[in-house]
Formats: structure tokens, sequence, C-alpha cells
């Protein structure tokens, strides 16, 4: 049988990927999957004033620049509060969970002689794949935000 819990995790993450040419093609790529701030945990608490308190904070920058090329970024991210990936976790009598997931990213491709691509794909999740089971009152909150941009530019 479980006790009071009071449970907090916060992940953050910052990731920067430059790629520079002056005589050929530059590409660079950021790739950021399944970060979490709590991820496949199961929880049994006894009170039900335990808490949760899951934050997931990401921030990328990615970047090609050629004089003499091609350009070509690509940013992948994803972030989530509390994830079971899994899917066979559970939260048994929590009072309360809280979770917030934010993921901001950039994506910049510059050239003078060529082609130019810059991609961003992001994702924020508050709370994914958790069964969440109790015998009185829950509170639950979970926030996700994102800040995604993409540019690119070719001058011939």
């Amino acid at each position: 049988m479980g006790g009071l819990g009071l449970v907090t995790a916060i992940n953050q993450g910052v990731f920067k990927a430059d790629a520079t040419s002056t005589t050929d093609d530059a590409s660079a790529m950021g790739i950021n999957k399944a970060s979490a701030g709590i991820l496949d945990s199961t929880f049994t608490f006894g009170i039900t004033d335990s808490t949760i308190t899951a934050k997931d904070f990401n921030t990328a920058q990615i970047s090609a620049t050629s004089t003499g090329g091609d350009a070509w970024s690509k940013l992948q991210s994803s972030s989530t509060g509390i994830a079971d990936l899994a899917g066979n976790h559970s939260i048994t009598d929590a009072g309360s969970i809280s979770t917030i997931a934010s993921d901001q990213g950039f994506a910049h491709s510059a050239t003078v002689s060529g082609s130019s691509t810059a991609f961003a794909t992001q994702e924020a999740i508050g709370m994914s794949g958790y069964e969440v089971h109790n015998h009185s009152d829950l509170t639950l909150s979970a926030q996700a935000m994102v800040t995604s941009e993409a540019n690119s530019s070719a001058v011939s």
C-alpha cells in the first residue's frame, strides 16, 4: 500500500546544430524524440493528498548556411509532461496531477548559390497513455505549448 507522495520532475533540454559551407552544400538536422518530465512509471498512493508535478521544456535551434551550394535544415522535436509509451502504467489515488510541456524551435536555411529548404515538426503533449484510478477527487492540469519557426532564403 502506498503513502503520501510528493513527486516533482523537471526535464530541460537545449540543443543546437549548425552547418556552414563556403564551397559545397550545407545540411543540419536536430531530432529530439520521447522527451518527458516523467516517463513509463507507475504510481500508487495511499493518501489522496499526494501530488505529481512534471515539466518538460525543450529549446532547439537548427541552422544551415552555404555560399557555394544548397542549404537544408530539419528540426523534429516532441515534449511531453507525463508519458506512458509502453501503455501499461497507471496512477492510483493521486490528489493532484499537474503537467507542463513546452517545445520551442527554429529551423533556418540560407544560401547565395543554390536552393534552400527548412523543415520544423514539433509537438507538445501534457499527458499521454496513462490509466488514472481514483477513489476521491482529483485535480488534473495539463498545459502544452509549441513555438515553432522554419524559414529559408536563397539569393541567386
